[in-house]
């Protein structure tokens, strides 16, 4: 780990090296991770108990490596924490303004609809 920051903070000061430039900064759409297989997920009383926290980047060595890595954590979090993300199309999607200060965003899946006001002068929270 701590050669790992040596050489982030090194790459840092030299300056951005050539490798960076292919990462994508934005994507066109939501880099859900599809394209990878579900990791194997035990039940909950099977999972080992650890004392400290893995670490996350363990055998990343490069951004393939961390796309992969990252739709794992993914998984692993929709499985055990917040429950599967459901997949939704554009035509579940209905947004406007509301007067010129909130976003309203409706979500629709299955007849049951999912509402978020977003308000222009709170940056962090919906409101």
């Amino acid at each position: 780990m701590a050669k790992r920051m040596m050489v982030m903070m090194m790459s840092t000061m030299i300056g951005m090296p050539a490798w960076t430039q292919s990462i994508p900064l934005v994507y066109d759409v939501e880099n859900t991770g599809r394209q990878y297989a579900a990791p194997l997920m035990p039940e909950p009383n099977q999972l080992p108990i650890i004392q400290e926290l893995p670490d996350a980047l363990e055998d990343v060595n490069s951004f393939a490596d961390w796309s992969k890595r990252r739709s794992d954590i993914a998984h692993m979090i929709q499985h055990y924490g917040i429950g599967q993300k459901p997949t939704v199309e554009t035509h579940q999607i209905k947004a406007c303004m509301e007067g010129d200060t909130a976003l309203v965003v409706n979500v629709t899946i299955n007849g049951q609809a999912l509402t978020g006001l977003r308000c222009r002068h709170s940056s962090t929270a919906f409101c």
